[in-house]
C-alpha cells in the first residue's frame, strides 16, 4: 500500500519488521524481536529498547546485570558528553529518592563559571578540584596542591622532600613504625623555628635562637657519657651534682653549693635560689649568655648564640631511672621517648617516628614545598603481596566516622607489582561504614557503584542527563557525526543530528 499525504490511523497498525524513511531504505524503525525495538541509520543498527526496558546504544548486548539499564558501546573512543553553559554546571546526581535531600545524595558536578570540579556525598560537598589543579578535602577553597580541612591520616610509608627534589629529607617509615629525619634535616619548633633538633652527618644539635631552653624531667635527669658514666644528675627539686670521671665535684645543697676539688671562677659565685637574673647565678659570657641557677626548679639557659650538648653517648632519664626521655649516641641514633616509650629515632638516612603524625587546629594541613621542577608528592609506599590489597589511604573523619575516603590499592600483577586502582568510598551512616562508590582500575575503567568495571564508563545505577525537550545525551558515531537522543514529556525517544 503506498500513501501520499498525511494519514491517520485510528486503531493498532501491524508492521511485520520496519518502518522505512521514504526515498533512504537504510534508515527506519524496526522490531527485530518481540517487545523489542530499533533505529537504524545508514543501514546499522544505532539505538535499541529490548523487552526488559534497556536501552542500547551502539551494541545489541547490554552490560553487566548491575548496569545495563543504558549500554552504550563503540568500537573505538566513546563517552558522554554533558554540555552546559559557559557560567552554569553540568552534574550527575545520584538519588535514591523522589523527593528532598535524598534526590541528590551524591553528585559529580563541574561549575563551568569557577572551573571547579566537586564531589558530592550525602547531600554536601566533599571534594573539589580547582582551576588551578589544587585539590580540597572538605574546603571549598583549596590554596594548596592537597589542602584537606580536618584530620588527616596517612597508613605506610611517607617521604617528605626537601630542597633538593627528589632527595627525601625526612621519612615516616611505616614498617619501623619512627619518623626519620637524615642528615641536615632539622625538626623546629616555634613560629621562628626557635628550637632545632638535629644531625648534620658528624653531631647532633639541640639548638635554642630565642628565649630559654629547659630540660626538664618528672624526676630525675642524668646527662651522661657514652660509656654510661654519669656526668651530671639534675634531682627533682633537689640537688645538682656534677662529677668528674666518676667522682662527684659540684653537688647543689639547701643552703647554696658543695664543691668537691678545685674551683677556678673569674668574678662571683653565688648558689643561693636566684630572685632575678642579676643574681644567684653562674654566670658565662662577655654578656651573661649562659646562665646555671636554681630558683625552686634547675635550669640552664642560652640567651644568645649556639648552646652545645656535646656527648659521645647522652641519656635523659626520669627521676626513678627506669625510663629514657632522651638517648644520644655518638655515630648513631638520637632518641626521644614519652612514658618510656620510644617515639622519635634517627638513623643515618634520616629519622624514624614511632606512632602517629598528628596535625590539630584551626586549619590543619600538611604542606610540601618543591623549590625544583619535580613536584611535591605525598608517597604511600606498602610493600603488598596480592590483588586488592591496600597501599595508600587518605580518609575523612566526622568526629570519630569515617565519611569517605580515597584508597590506593595494588592490583593483579603481584610479580612486578607496577599496577593498581584507585577507589573512592563514602558512608551513609556509621552502621554502614564506608562503601566503594567510585573506582578506577588499572587499565583506566571507571566503575560508579561497580567494583569491577568492564567499560570504560561502568555505571551501576541511573544516569540522568537533559532537563528540556533540546537537552539529552550526545553521541558520536564512528564516522564523527553527533546525535542527540531526548525525550518527550510522553516519554518518546527521538534522535536528531547535532
Amino acid at each position: 500500500m503506498v500513501v501520499s499525504g498525511i494519514s491517520t490511523f485510528k486503531d493498532i497498525v501491524y508492521v511485520a519488521d520496519k518502518i522505512l524513511h521514504d526515498g533512504d531504505g537504510n534508515t527506519g524503525i524496526r522490531f527485530p524481536q518481540n517487545s523489542t525495538w530499533s533505529v537504524q541509520t545508514a543501514g546499522t543498527e544505532r539505538f535499541r529498547v529490548d523487552s526488559s526496558g534497556r536501552i542500547l546504544l551502539g551494541t545489541t548486548d547490554p552490560g553487566h546485570s548491575h548496569a545495563d539499564n543504558l549500554t552504550i558501546a563503540d568500537s573505538g573512543i566513546g563517552g558522554i558528553t554533558i554540555r552546559s553553559g559557559n557560567s552554569s554546571t553540568g552534574n550527575i546526581y545520584f538519588s535514591d529518592a523522589t523527593s528532598g535531600d535524598g534526590q541528590f545524595a551524591g553528585s559529580i558536578e563541574y561549575d563551568h563559571g569557577t572551573n571547579s570540579l566537586r564531589l558530592h556525598t550525602n547531600s554536601d560537598e566533599a571534594l573539589r578540584i580547582n582551576s588551578s589543579g589544587y585539590v580540597g578535602i572538605n574546603s571549598t577553597a583549596p590554596t594548596k596542591q592537597f589542602d584537606v580541612d580536618g584530620i588527616s591520616r596517612f597508613v605506610g610509608d611517607v617521604h617528605f622532600v626537601g630542597a633538593n627534589a627528589g632527595i627525601t629529607s625526612a621519612l615516616w617509615n611505616e614498617s619501623q613504625n619512627k619518623l626519620e629525619f637524615y642528615d641536615g634535616s632539622k625538626a623546629t619548633f616555634g613560629n621562628s623555628a626557635d628550637l632545632s633538633i638535629y644531625h648534620d652527618g658528624s653531631a647532633s644539635y639541640v639548638k635554642n635562637t630565642g628565649g630559654h631552653l629547659y630540660l626538664q624531667g618528672a624526676n630525675t635527669v642524668l646527662i651522661t657519657d657514652t660509656s654510661g658514666n654519669t656526668g651530671a644528675v639534675f634531682n627533682n627539686n633537689s640537688s645538682v651534682v656534677l662529677n668528674h670521671a666518676g667522682s662527684t665535684k659540684l653537688t647543689t645543697t639547701s643552703w647554696g653549693a658543695q664543691l668537691t676539688g678545685r674551683f677556678v671562677a673569674t668574678g662571683n659565685l653565688d648558689l643561693a635560689d636566684s630572685s632575678s637574673s642579676s643574681d644567684a647565678r653562674i654566670t658565662l659570657g662577655d654578656d651573661d649568655d649562659f646562665q646555671v641557677y636554681h630558683n625552686g626548679a634547675s635550669y640552664i639557659t642560652n640567651s644568645s648564640g649556639t648552646l652545645h650538648i656535646a656527648s659521645d653517648h647522652l641519656h635523659i632519664v626520669n627521676g626513678a631511672n627506669n625510663a629514657n626521655l632522651i638517648h644520644a649516641v655518638n655515630g648513631g641514633p638520637v632518641k626521644l621517648y614519652e612514658d618510656g616509650t620510644e617515639r622519635l629515632s634517627t638513623i643515618s638516612t634520616g629519622a624514624t617516628c614511632f606512632g602517629n603524625v598528628y596535625t590539630q587546629g584551626d586549619n590543619p594541613f600538611i604542606q610540601m614545598f618543591a623549590t625544583n621542577q619535580a613536584p611535591a608528592a605525598y608517597i604511600g609506599r606498602s610493600n603488598r603481596t596480592g590483588d586488592a590489597q591496600t597501599i595508600t589511604v587518605v580518609r575523612g573523619d566526622w568526629g570519630t566516622n569515617p565519611v569517605g575516603q580515597v584508597v590506593i590499592q595494588s592490583a593483579h600483577d603481584t610479580s612486578n607489582k607496577d599496577n593498581g586502582s584507585i577507589l573512592l568510598q563514602t558512608a551513609q551512616n556509621a552502621t554502614a561504614g564506608l562503601e566503594t562508590r567510585m573506582i578506577i582500575g588499572p587499565t583506566g575503567k571507571v566503575g560508579i557503584n561497580s567494583n569491577s568495571p568492564a567499560y570504560e564508563l561502568d555505571v551501576a545505577g541511573d544516569l540522568k542527563a537533559g532537563q528540556s525537550s533540546s537537552q539529552g545525551l550526545i553521541l558520536t558515531s564512528p564516522n564523527g557525526t553527533k546525535f542527540r537522543v531526548t525525550v518527550s514529556n510522553a516519554g518518546a525517544l527521538s534522535v536528531g543530528s547535532v
